[in-house]
């Protein structure tokens, strides 16, 4: 069997969730109102337990800090750069530039690298989302209000208010602090802390299958936007990856050295589509700057698939 092949028998049971998922939209087996609930269960419940679980049982180290904060400026960067290339492109669509950054790490990144590397590894791509958690909880939900309107001007007050309401954030500063503290192995010494423990497995267990659901469920492709969306997402490709490779030779190598499994982790995250909130941030009166957004989103989780597939083996 050759890598590829072993690769894409790991990943089916994703592709098959993901397929599902759009089978029962289709059909109407499954209404929308209960995937919005399956998917509030997974964002809110199982994925930060997923995140949790990673930090506390991952060996931490200092060179982890400058990766993380370098996803953030790479965040940041690709946001400008988004907007720019918009009024390059003369598009009055003023959401557009926005999907150039951003990563769909919890909905997808997570489990598809969990399938190849094993759900006990994860905690690289788990380190490397907490850039972007910053710059989500900081920089995008704040810009993203300005444009609904929703904001006068964008104030430290503001800004400090999205940081410290992240849950993410806060689910991760909590699980670092029992790691470096070493509460994390009293925990583990007790029956009651191995209890709940194993629930927390149990629980973090059901991300993949409800947000792969959820992501099946939610593909949506309108001709009208197809031509646009291809544009960017070549674009953000082209960008994406010349930044992975910079990112690999001269922040990863650095650090942490060549056989490090922080290697595949970027080039990962930065061949994921754009997370799946910042479509649903849209003023829902924006019905055509929505539906371009979801049509982006969608064609490019298809693209990512094929492409990891024929990538992870070579990484």
């Amino acid at each position: 069997m050759t890598e590829t092949a072993a690769i894409l028998e790991k990943l089916l049971p994703i592709l098959l969730l993901m397929l599902t998922g759009f089978v029962f939209r289709q059909t109407g087996f499954v209404t929308q109102q209960v995937m919005e609930g399956m998917k509030k269960l997974a964002v809110n419940v199982t994925l930060p337990v997923i995140i949790f679980l990673s930090l506390l049982e991952s060996e931490l180290h200092a060179a982890y800090l400058p990766l993380a904060l370098s996803v953030f400026l790479v965040s940041c960067v690709l946001l400008v750069a988004g907007q720019l290339l918009i009024r390059r492109l003369g598009w009055p669509n003023k959401y557009a530039g926005l999907l150039f950054t951003g990563y769909e790490n919890g909905m997808l990144g997570y489990g598809v690298f969990a399938a190849v590397f094993g759900q006990e590894l994860i905690y690289p791509i788990v380190i490397l989302d907490l850039g972007q958690t910053l710059f989500f909880a900081m920089i995008f939900t704040t810009y993203m209000r300005s444009l609904n309107h929703e904001l006068n001007e964008i104030t430290l007050k503001s800004v400090g208010k999205a940081f410290l309401t992240n849950p993410y954030l806060l689910v991760s500063a909590a699980a670092i602090l029992t790691n470096v503290t070493g509460l994390s192995e009293s925990i583990q010494e007790q029956s009651l802390g191995q209890g709940i423990l194993e629930t927390l497995q149990i629980l973090g267990g059901l991300t993949t299958p409800l947000m792969c659901l959820a992501i099946g469920y939610g593909i949506r492709l309108r001709k009208q936007y197809l031509s646009k969306a291809l544009i960017v997402i070549a674009l953000r490709l082209f960008l994406l990856g010349g930044i992975a490779v910079l990112f690999n030779c001269f922040i990863i190598k650095e650090l942490l050295g060549p056989d490090s499994l922080f290697t595949p982790a970027v080039y990962t995250m930065f061949m994921l589509p754009p997370f799946f909130v910042g479509a649903l941030l849209i003023r829902p009166d924006e019905t055509e700057s929505r539906e371009f957004a979801f049509s982006v989103i969608s064609l490019h989780t298809i693209t990512f698939m094929v492409l990891f597939c024929l990538i992870a083996p070579i990484l």
